[in-house]
């Protein structure tokens, strides 16, 4: 019979304290490589390319321009993503001691009833897969809200996790997923931007690797930045937009990575699109209204992270005014309610017409 795992055990906070700080420090050695790539990719550009290779002045300043506006957006929605804080979940949805004492030492439907009776207020709408109850962290001796994850690197459970991405030593979930899909928006952008100005003078430095002229010292050591400068920005303007569009589907679709790899549960089952809620909701559940602020990493999702209006809802809510609308028209039609028409034989009626004219014509001739 297989032993069952412990997953407390892999949790970063039950390791010893060496262990612990030195974990800590290897999980900023890609946030430390992102920074120096960009470091370099700003020294490269700017010295390299733009003042020592571009001799016109024009395009000198409309190449920097352009460069810094998308070297800063890119830079500031990465630092945003990385030290924004974790949403975790609030202390209304954890028991208390007494509480987690009588759920541990319960039966398995007995817990089911005591976290029932504990989240009648909490608008919990996500079951479990496997015992269509409540989900419960046992770790954080919490109820997990709706879309809320635990995460066993952060430590905690956070509200609307995505995903923890080490790239940025942190949990993409709701407190920074704008800042997250702007990175990678910005950070396309930025790359397509620089592969573009950079490559005509790629073309050039490998179109004068061999001459001989006074020129050649000069070009080869500015050769290096300028091709690395093309690898890299081709590189990762293909990569990360690859994940980029992928979470614009994912937004457009209001699901999270975990939601697509594994559905919702729901208390009339699983639905991957239990959150959709059309492309123009969806959009503001993440950038909030449509304005310049939701393009710059500053804070505008709406919401509290713990409530999320369902598809199933919106649709009964739509179902129930369609049964309205015939018992209204009804009402208005008893209130409204025409005389009866009764079809009228006009044969008859012109018969009897007729009869009472010749009458009416006798009586006068008699009299």
């Amino acid at each position: 019979m297989p032993t069952k795992v412990d997953k407390s055990a892999f949790e970063l906070k039950n390791f010893n304290p060496v262990t612990r700080f030195i974990v800590k420090i290897v999980c900023w050695i890609p946030v430390l490589f992102v920074l120096a790539i960009l470091t370099w990719a700003y020294y490269a550009y700017t010295v390299e390319l733009t003042i020592l290779l571009v001799k016109n002045l024009l395009q000198q300043i409309f190449y920097l321009i352009f460069f810094n506006i998308f070297f800063i957006l890119l830079l500031w929605s990465y630092v945003k993503t990385v030290f924004s804080s974790s949403a975790k979940v609030p202390d209304q949805f954890r028991l208390n001691f007494s509480q987690f004492n009588e759920y541990s030492t319960a039966s398995p439907d007995r817990q089911k009833i005591i976290l029932e009776e504990f989240s009648v207020n909490l608008h919990i709408s996500m079951r479990c897969f496997k015992t269509d109850s409540i989900r419960f962290c046992d770790e954080c001796e919490a109820i997990k809200p709706d879309r809320a994850h635990h995460c066993s690197i952060c430590g905690s459970c956070l509200l609307k996790m995505d995903h923890h991405c080490p790239w940025v030593n942190n949990c993409v979930h709701w407190n920074n997923y704008k800042y997250f899909v702007l990175f990678l928006g910005y950070a396309v952008l930025f790359c397509t931007y620089v592969f573009s100005t950079v490559l005509p003078y790629c073309i050039l430095v490998w179109s004068r690797m061999y001459d001989d002229d006074d020129d050649f010292n000069f070009i080869e050591k500015r050769r290096l930045h300028i091709l690395f400068l093309v690898f890299a920005s081709a590189l990762f303007a293909v990569s990360v937009g690859v994940i980029f569009f992928y979470h614009l589907f994912l937004t457009f679709k209001n699901r999270t990575t975990m939601e697509s790899c594994y559905h919702p549960i729901f208390k009339f089952g699983a639905k991957k699109n239990g959150f959709d809620m059309g492309f123009a909701k969806n959009y503001k559940q993440v950038f909030g209204p449509l304005s310049l602020f939701a393009f710059l990493p500053v804070a505008t999702t709406p919401g509290d992270g713990i409530r999320f209006p369902l598809k199933y809802q919106q649709l009964e809510l739509d179902q129930a005014l369609k049964c309205e609308e015939p018992k209204k028209d009804q009402e208005y039609e008893n209130n409204h309610q025409q005389p009866e028409l009764f079809e009228v034989d006009e044969q008859k009626i012109f018969s009897n017409s007729a009869k009472q004219a010749v009458a009416n014509v006798d009586s006068n001739y008699v009299s």
